[in-house]
């Protein structure tokens, strides 16, 4: 009893002062607690009073005890977080989105192995060797260690939707009526399982950029690049085919985002067969077209949009290997960036400077995970141009660039989350 008491003196000096009162509750609870008469050897059971016993109370107090660990810790990190200036608050949120992933990921598909992680592993390397002829892909001289990226760009390159299902067991399956095998063709390992949905968003991403280009094809616009003081008014009409297209498109791949997808854009045809018609218009000597050009006009915007035209593929694919190899490129550049920083230029370990003095660095007892996120938001704001024949619109240059940066983002966390297991 008397131990119980002075843990809870401890615990109230280290304690936050809101909780005070539950301490003062349980301390209460111990004075007050007095040993039970015991009944008449003839008291029949059913009049017996049910009084705490000494064990009972102890038990009680214990538990309790533990909750208020709890919200203490709780506290504790409320008021670190608190204290901690931006970049260490991002590094601490990014250490427990690691965390998190890695627990949830290895519970899931390494129950039995989740010291090693070993299965998962396995099935990284399993679906690398699935595309044997991955180096033959690109002329970029491609390491070892990032291979995947090249495998991950022809799945992204698909009309087929990427997947991450969750395991399922042999009894659960049979029980659902759901195949013994796999019979995805398009399915990306455990380690991608929380940005499979960004990287879905991508594949849209990428078709509907293939859409704007191949229906600017059709209008034979030459291309048209105002500088940032001029606007489309007054120049010659027919510009705003594009900007107008990708709205179209961008509202879209938008709105599935959040939702289902049949891995293939759903936007109405004749939206799109309108807006080509409209530029045609815009562009002819008469202002018009007849009814004739006006119907062959509709027959190749629909067999253009189609995933099998030769059109179509000849750009997707002109796209995706551009993509790929300034990913590449850039993550190679990624690499000497940061094995550069490593160098130190002058040994103050632990100290950082302060009016030309060096002090003592306080220490949060938070590792440095920002490192990777510093370099690629270094490397998100200073994006070259990617140059694509087909592609020179300046929107769609523009969404060519946000596609990088979200596969950057995509390869980032998957590289730094699970660099052990790939």
């Amino acid at each position: 009893m008397s131990f119980l008491k002075e843990l809870l003196q401890a615990l109230r000096e280290r304690c936050a002062p809101v909780r005070d009162e539950l301490i003062d509750r349980l301390y209460t609870k111990l004075d007050d607690w007095r040993e039970p008469l015991r009944p008449p050897f003839n008291t029949p059971k059913e009049v017996t009073p049910a009084l705490p016993t000494l064990a009972a109370l102890v038990v009680d107090t214990c538990r309790e005890i533990v909750t208020l660990a709890e919200y203490m810790k709780a506290d504790l990190n409320t008021a670190v977080i608190g204290s901690m200036g931006e970049e260490d608050l991002k590094a601490f949120v990014v250490q427990q989105a690691k965390a998190k992933e890695r627990q949830l990921v290895l519970e899931l598909w390494a129950s039995n192995d989740r010291a090693t992680g070993r299965p998962l592993r396995e099935l990284w390397r399993s679906w690398i060797a699935a595309d044997p002829n991955l180096s033959n892909s690109t002329s970029v001289v491609v390491a070892a260690d990032k291979k995947w990226i090249l495998r991950l760009m022809r799945q992204v390159s698909t009309n087929l939707q990427l997947s991450c299902p969750l395991p399922i067991s042999p009894q659960a399956g049979e029980a659902a009526g759901l195949p013994n095998s796999n019979t995805d063709p398009n399915e990306l390992p455990p380690q991608f399982l929380f940005v499979t949905p960004r990287l879905v968003y991508v594949q849209n991403f990428l078709q509907a950029i293939t859409i704007a280009a191949s229906l600017r094809s059709l209008t034979r616009l030459p291309v048209f690049a105002p500088s940032s003081s001029e606007n489309l008014d007054g120049h010659p009409p027919g510009y705003d085919l594009v900007p107008r297209i990708w709205s179209l498109l961008k509202s879209e791949i938008d709105e599935e985002y959040n939702g289902p997808s049949d891995g293939y854009m759903s936007t109405k045809l004749i939206n799109l067969s309108d807006e080509v018609i409209r530029a045609r218009r815009l562009v002819s000597s008469t202002g018009n077209i007849d009814a004739d050009e006006e119907q062959r006009l509709r027959n190749a915007v629909e067999r253009t949009l189609r995933p099998q035209d030769p059109v179509f593929l000849l750009l997707h694919r002109r796209l995706v290997d551009a993509i790929t190899q300034h990913l590449l490129r850039e993550l190679e550049g990624d690499r000497q960036a940061v094995n550069a920083q490593r160098i130190p230029e002058a040994m103050k370990t632990g100290r950082v400077v302060v009016d030309n003095r060096p002090v003592k660095r306080t220490r949060l007892g938070v590792p440095d995970l920002t490192g990777p996120l510093q370099t690629r938001q270094h490397l998100d704001l200073s994006l070259p141009v990617i140059s694509v024949k087909g592609f020179e619109d300046p929107t769609l240059v523009e969404a060519i660039r946000a596609v990088v940066r979200e596969l950057l983002a995509c390869i980032t966390w998957v590289e730094m989350v699970w660099g052990d297991l790939v």
